[in-house]
C-alpha cells in the first residue's frame, strides 16, 4: 500500500477486537511516529508503547476522549526541558504540539498500511496520564494513539466535511486548470488589478507580532538578521 492509499483508507476507529497486536507491528508504528518532523530537528519527542491492560484501563478512566478500548496505545510525549532550552517558549508551547500531530498521523498511516485501525485521544488531565505512564515532571503527554485490529462491526464512518482549498490567497478558489480562481477572474472582469501582497504590510505585521510577545529570545521565528537575509524590507516606493 502506497502512502496515498493509506491516506484514503485512514479513519478514526472506535471499535477494536480483543486480539493483541504483535510487538513487531507496534515497533513499526512507533518507528513511523518517531520519523515525523520535529521543530529545528531537535530530539524532543518521547514515545511510550503501552500494552498492559491495567495501564490502558487507567488511561481510559482519565481520558474521556478515549472512548474505544484498544489493545495497545502509543503515547506521544514532549520533553519540555529540551523543547524550551533549544527552541524557546514558542517551541515548547506551540511547535511541539504540531510535531505531536505529525507523529500521530504517521502512526495512523502506518497502522492503516499494516491492516490495523487507529484512533486519537487527548486529555486535559495530563498529570493523571503522567502518573499512569511513569513520566518525569518535564515530559508532557500530548496525544494517545489507540491501535488494534478493527472489530468485525466497526463504528460507522462519519461523513467527512469538505475542506475549502484556495489558490495564492484566501478566498480565491483552487481550480485545476491553472487559473487563479473565481475571485481573481472577477477582479479582472471588473477592470481591477489582482491584489498582490503589500511587502510593507507584511513587514509591519511581523514587527507588531514580535512587539506583542509573539517572538522569543531563543530562535525567534523571524529575527531581524533573518529578515535582512530574506530581504523583508519595504520597497522604496512603499507607502507613497
Amino acid at each position: 500500500m502506497d502512502v496515498l492509499d493509506a491516506i484514503a483508507r485512514r479513519r478514526m476507529h472506535r471499535s477494536f477486537d480483543r486480539r493483541p497486536v504483535p510487538d513487531e507491528l507496534l515497533q513499526q508504528i512507533a518507528a513511523a511516529a518517531a520519523r515525523a518532523p520535529m521543530a529545528a530537528n531537535i530530539p524532543l519527542r518521547r514515545i511510550v508503547v503501552v500494552t498492559d491492560r491495567r495501564i490502558i484501563a487507567t488511561l481510559r478512566q482519565v481520558t474521556p476522549g478515549l472512548s474505544s478500548d484498544p489493545p495497545a496505545l502509543i503515547a506521544l510525549c514532549t520533553d519540555l526541558a529540551v523543547a524550551e532550552a533549544e527552541t524557546g517558549r514558542h517551541g515548547r508551547d506551540i511547535s511541539s504540539y504540531i510535531d505531536a500531530g505529525a507523529a500521530a498521523e504517521n502512526a495512523a498511516l502506518a497502522a492503516a498500511a499494516l491492516g490495523l485501525g487507529a484512533s486519537f485521544a487527548r486529555s486535559r488531565t495530563e498529570a493523571g496520564i503522567g502518573v499512569a505512564l511513569g513520566l518525569p515532571p518535564h515530559v508532557r503527554p500530548d496525544i494517545l494513539v489507540g491501535v488494534g485490529y478493527v472489530s468485525q462491526r466497526p463504528s460507522r464512518a462519519p461523513r467527512r466535511p469538505e475542506t475549502p482549498i484556495f489558490r495564492d490567497q484566501f478566498g480565491a478558489p483552487w481550480s485545476g486548470d491553472g487559473c487563479r480562481g473565481e475571485a481573481a477572474e472577477n477582479a479582472v472582469e471588473a477592470d481591477m488589478p489582482y491584489r498582490m501582497p503589500d511587502l510593507a504590510a507584511v513587514v509591519k505585521a511581523i514587527q507588531t507580532w514580535r512587539a506583542g510577545g509573539g517572538g522569543t529570545k531563543r530562535r525567534s521565528s523571524v529575527s531581524s538578521g533573518r529578515a535582512r537575509r530574506l530581504n523583508l524590507r519595504p520597497p522604496p516606493h512603499a507607502g507613497r
